[in-house]
């Protein structure tokens, strides 16, 4: 009988531990296809080149306002939360889904697997700007930002 009620605590141990797995930390939430919230100001003077994108960290509401367009839906909290917006070069949208989210030696580190792409077969690079946004607990101490994506 002992055997059998420590099997099912472990049992359920183990579902509470891998339940926790796909949660990625500080909370982080994505937004694909961000374009229409982003100013058009902004998007005209921060193109990323066409080896890479371009990484921006919004800590405060001024940044924000400097960024933003005043009816965007994405909002947070800058006494609690920060923004990256993450711009890139794609002939055509492409989405996210977050993989993971770390802190080293000062480097906000985000992991992204591309989850879609619509309408060029193998996703092939073209001259249209992207946005992706994504909104985390706010963490003291970084000073730049590196965003990978799985398959690139």
């Amino acid at each position: 009988m002992k055997k059998k009620v420590l099997a099912v605590l472990l049992l359920i141990a183990c579902v509470c531990l891998f339940a926790g797995c796909d949660k990625v930390r500080y909370n982080a939430v994505i937004y694909n296809g961000a374009e229409s919230e982003i100013s058009e100001t902004y998007k005209e003077n921060n193109k990323p080149s066409q080896f890479g994108g371009k990484c921006f960290l919004i800590r405060t509401a001024e940044e924000y306002n400097a960024v933003f367009t005043e009816s965007s839906k994405v909002k947070a909290d800058f006494s609690k939360e920060m923004l990256v917006v993450y711009a890139f070069l794609s002939s055509a949208p492409r989405e996210f889904s977050l993989v993971n989210v770390d802190v080293e030696n000062k480097i906000l580190e985000i992991e992204l697997l591309e989850t879609a792409t619509a309408g060029v077969l193998g996703g092939e690079k073209g001259d249209g700007v992207r946005f992706t946004v994504i909104k985390l607990d706010a963490v003291e101490g970084v000073v730049s930002v590196e965003v990978d994506i799985d398959g690139d």
